[in-house]
């Protein structure tokens, strides 16, 4: 049973424009500055609950080739620098890594889970990339019971939900090894429409 306390939208929103603002500081000004080339928020929050028990952000980082400190050449590697920021937040005290219930911190490539310090937010960030972006957009955004419709009525028709990746695959292939046969999703919209159901709204995903 998931007893954690609920916030009120009114908390989350504010905790949201906070990291927003780190994300992308000037998104009036041809977004120079965004350290992310996509950012939102998804869960609940998107869904447009009145009361949440976390905040989380889907995100795609931008790539950049930087000075690689541990080559003695000076070569350039390429490097995600959402990550960086999300280090930074982190030694700055505004975020921490939040434990499991084995007390142990849940802190992966692709979901980072948090606590905003100041409120006691629970906060999970989600990393995406520009191939696999609107599939996670539509698996991140929930909820759970939605997701596993959409599995199953996958697997009937002969497919596998590859939620990490960009879309569905045959059942028993994966991404890599069905290069032909995989389905890219370019919208929530293909998500439906792949399992023959009707496009729901966020707010209207129960």
């Amino acid at each position: 049973m998931d007893d954690r306390p609920k916030f009120p939208r009114s908390v989350v929103q504010d905790v949201l424009c906070e990291l927003l603002h780190a994300f992308d500081p000037q998104p009036a000004l041809g977004r120079p500055h965004a350290l992310v080339d996509r950012v939102c928020a998804v869960g609940g929050y998107r869904r447009q609950k009145r009361e949440m028990k976390d905040l989380e952000i889907l995100y795609v980082g931008r790539r950049r080739l930087v000075r690689d400190p541990e080559d003695m050449l000076g070569a350039d590697v390429e490097t995600d620098i959402a990550e960086q920021l999300v280090a930074d937040l982190l030694r700055r005290g505004v975020l921490a890594p939040r434990l499991d219930k084995n007390d142990r911190p849940s802190w992966g490539e692709w979901n980072k889970h948090a606590v905003h310090v100041a409120t006691g937010l629970p906060v999970d960030l989600f990393a995406a990339t520009p191939e696999n972006y609107f599939n996670r957009l539509f698996v991140t955004t929930g909820p759970a019971e939605l997701n596993v419709r959409i599995a199953a009525l996958a697997r009937k028709k002969g497919w596998e939900w590859e939620v990490y990746d960009p879309g569905f695959v045959p059942l028993g292939g994966t991404w890599e090894t069905c290069p032909r046969q995989r389905r890219q999703m370019r919208s929530e919209l293909e998500v439906f429409q792949f399992v023959d159901l009707e496009y729901l709204p966020p707010e209207a995903r129960k």
